[in-house]
């Protein structure tokens, strides 16, 4: 018999049931079309065998503690040092997730004298390390450099502004106007962060994500880089100057009081970094089948919407909650894994399709998934 607690947590699932909200996990052995493994690095057999020879050299299946313990090994050291030349900066340091790292720079650095700024759409997890600072927050437009420029004058006798944009945004793959918000912030002495998580390995020299391709990394004051989609693995690196690095591990809570990744994930994004060197090809790879789909649907679609944009992530937006659904089983049975994303997560009668391609897809695999859902539309119009 259910007490009190699950019974109103009962009825809550029910009524997300009811309006097609409810989430279930669950494995779908479909083409993938919607995770963020972007240059397909996560099947390279090249990268496995090269980690493979770490495990048997004596590499330790777990961490053993937190960074400042014994939790710290030469892999993590050697990842954040190969970081840092990735990205051209003075220091790297790695995080459990992005999660963690967006939490540590935003509860550590700015106090409670400061404010944050920051766009409406940035992530879950940038807005919760928000939230928890001590800082005062203000947001401005999505993407808009005037609603910036008036949120910041707006504010009188504070301590330090900083504001916080992502690069590439996760549901849209819009880009921000960073060289506009980079000149802002150099005129009004705004201290910028920038969220690459969904641009890093996919833009810039070799990679290095769209501070690099804007050519603004002088403007930055530090910027993060989740490493669980294009990097193929998973934790984060903040990259700033040594000051900043070490005063995050000795002040962020997220560094300081949690396990450290088992040593095989700072070990396979050193692999990762080497191979995307070493074969440049699959960057412009993801990024022709990118724009084969988006030309695609957007030629042959009568009623849903696909968005212009240049990254792996295409929004194919439906609109109802139902339809998206609906929408994505068949999708499944024709062989395609697609996934529903409904509100809140979007705004009200914006349900979508967050589709994602990948280096490894063949033209067959990008055909399938687009007269698949050309045909599906026909069936609403």
């Amino acid at each position: 018999m259910l007490n009190p607690v699950e019974d109103r947590l009962r009825n809550e699932l029910a009524a997300l049931e009811q309006k097609q909200r409810k989430r279930d996990l669950r494995i779908s052995d479909a083409i993938d079309f919607t995770s963020n493994d972007y240059l397909g690095l996560t099947q390279s057999p090249v990268i496995k065998a090269r980690v493979i020879r770490d495990l048997q050299s004596g590499m330790l299946l777990g961490s053993g503690g937190s960074r400042l313990l014994r939790g710290n090994h030469v892999w993590h050291q050697l990842a954040e040092k190969e970081f840092a030349e990735f990205e051209d900066v003075e220091a790297a340091l790695f995080f459990s997730s992005g999660y963690a790292a967006n939490m540590a720079v935003l509860t550590a650095i700015p106090t409670r004298r400061d404010v944050i700024l920051y766009d409406t759409m940035v992530h879950a997890s940038i807005k919760e390390g928000i939230h928890s600072s001590l800082a005062a927050k203000k947001t401005f437009e999505h993407k808009s450099v005037a609603s910036l420029r008036a949120a910041a004058e707006s504010i009188k006798d504070v301590g330090n502004m900083y504001v916080v944009v992502e690069s590439l945004y996760s549901m849209d793959g819009d880009e921000a106007p960073l060289e506009e918000i980079a000149a802002v912030c150099s005129e009004l002495k705004l201290y910028l962060i920038v969220d690459e998580a969904h641009a890093t390995g996919l833009f810039g020299k070799h990679g290095r994500g769209l501070i690099d391709d804007k050519n603004i990394r002088e403007q930055i004051l530090l910027s993060i880089h989740p490493c669980g989609k294009a990097l193929a693995a998973a934790g984060a690196f903040v990259c700033s100057s040594e000051i900043i690095k070490s005063y995050l591990i000795n002040k962020a809570r997220t560094m300081i009081f949690t396990t450290a990744l088992p040593p095989i994930v700072p070990a396979t994004i050193s692999e990762v970094l080497k191979e995307i060197k070493r074969n440049p090809a699959i960057i412009k790879k993801v990024h022709q089948n990118a724009d084969y789909v988006r030309e695609k649907l957007r030629s042959h679609l009568k009623k849903w919407i696909v968005p212009e944009g240049r990254s792996p992530i295409i929004p194919l937006i439906v609109g109802d909650d139902r339809v998206s659904v609906a929408v994505a089983a068949e999708m499944q049975m024709r062989g395609a894994d697609i996934r529903p994303i409904r509100p809140p997560t979007v705004a009200e009668g914006t349900a979508r399709f967050r589709i994602t391609v990948s280096a490894l897809h063949t033209k067959k695999d990008l055909d399938l998934l687009c007269d698949g859902l050309i045909e599906v539309e026909a069936h609403y119009l």
